[in-house]
């Protein structure tokens, strides 16, 4: 699913208005356009978001894919909230150095062969050098919520669509478009949701997301993480599986974090890494 997208936008979504990209309420300041370069001289694309100032939320798979393996990935660039049509097969302007990339160790249950990827665990933390340049957007929030299968308001039904969305770069290259996402099923104890919404290419690692407000008196609006695009369904075709937020997905995110946080301890203010590092992360059993 992380291969350059085409010219035709994928059913089921569409691309933004121009009202959507002004106001500062919407969530597209915070996605990520991530480009990943691997040995040999080829490349591939992916979406992310930003969950820390410094720290993007991705897939897995897109740092081993089409048969190339996580350790041959070379570099990555990441392009927070970038929003034009590319006509290129060159990566546009400004940007921001990844140093490094925490991979979910269980996302390849063989990691001989790196094709096999488990959606449940298609989680990747992404850290950038330097942080973002504050934007004006509610942040996204991890959010462990297991009401998801059986709530209405995430359904598609005759008086209102899923609260469910999803928004990325799985459209022409370099804009961001966005769906909505039925929950068809979702099943917290195996860590994934599947949707009724066509996969698309470009699209993998973006966030399975709703509206809500946060817990502090004034009740910040945030967007609330709670999936993260993988793959198709291979038993049900037309259908998306997401990475579904649960206790144990989320205690994996906090740990790379962490980790994260205490190599940052060593580094000078505005130091930069010599080179990537790309790691497995495994959870905390």
């Amino acid at each position: 699913m992380a291969e350059r997208s085409e010219d035709r936008l994928p059913d089921g979504y569409h691309l933004l208005r121009e009202r959507d990209l002004v106001g500062g309420d919407g969530p597209y300041p915070q996605l990520v356009w991530l480009w990943v370069y691997y040995q040999g001289g080829w490349s591939t694309t992916g979406s992310g978001v930003l969950i820390a100032d410094d720290v993007i939320l991705t897939c897995a798979h897109i740092f081993a894919f089409e048969g190339a393996t996580y350790d041959r990935v070379i570099a990555v660039s990441a392009f927070p909230g970038y929003n034009q049509r590319l006509r290129s097969d060159q990566e546009p302007p400004g940007r921001l150095y990844v140093e490094t990339v925490y991979i979910c160790g269980k996302a390849f249950p063989d990691e001989r062969n790196q094709r096999d990827v488990d959606s449940a665990w298609d989680l990747a933390v992404v850290c950038l050098s330097n942080p973002v340049p504050p934007r004006q957007a509610p942040p996204f929030v991890v959010s462990v919520e297991d009401h998801l299968a059986i709530d209405p308001a995430f359904q598609d039904l005759k008086d209102h669509r899923s609260k469910l969305m999803t928004a990325g770069y799985g459209g022409p290259g370099g804009l961001i478009v966005q769906a909505y996402m039925p929950i068809a099923e979702a099943y917290e104890s195996l860590h994934w949701m599947g949707v009724e919404l066509t996969p698309s290419p470009g699209q993998s690692g973006a966030p399975m997301f709703h509206a809500g407000f946060g817990p502090d008196p004034d009740h910040q609006p945030e967007f609330r993480l709670v999936g993260v695009v993988s793959a198709e369904d291979r038993k049900k075709p037309g259908r998306t599986i997401g990475a579904m937020m649960t206790e144990r997905t989320a205690t994996w995110i906090n740990s790379a974090l962490e980790t994260h946080r205490k190599v940052k301890q060593f580094h000078k203010p505005g130091e930069q890494a010599s080179e990537l590092l790309v790691r497995l992360h495994y959870p905390q059993d």
